[in-house]
């Protein structure tokens, strides 16, 4: 296998998301979105598909991205709410339990 480029969309979050009851601030803290350990057996995974892009607005438990092991699909959600400011990997690409795909900047309420 060749050695291949590391792959980084993003960090570019807006500084503030309105709301409908005002406006929220973005925190300091970056929250990682993680390959979580699926009790599927194996710890290869496949990225299938990202739901969200760089820049756009979640919520906790948005459904960001889907990844297949052992033929099973799964659905990864966000663990904060706020920006999504990177995505690490691209879909298709092999990703370890713990791997990091992405990150959030957490928005306080």
């Amino acid at each position: 296998m060749g050695t291949r480029e590391e792959y980084v969309e993003g960090d570019n979050a807006a500084s503030q998301i309105p709301s409908s009851t005002g406006r929220k601030e973005l925190a300091n803290a970056r929250k990682e979105i993680v390959v979580p350990d699926l009790g599927l057996g194996g710890a290869l995974h496949t990225v299938s598909s990202w739901l969200v892009r760089t820049g756009d607005a979640v919520v906790a438990a948005d459904e960001i991205v889907e990844i297949t092991a052992m033929e099973v699909t799964v659905l990864i959600s966000s663990p904060v709410s706020g920006i999504v400011t990177n995505r690490f990997v691209r879909e298709d690409d092999v990703v370890r339990v713990g791997q990091v795909l992405g990150s959030i900047d957490e928005v306080l309420e």
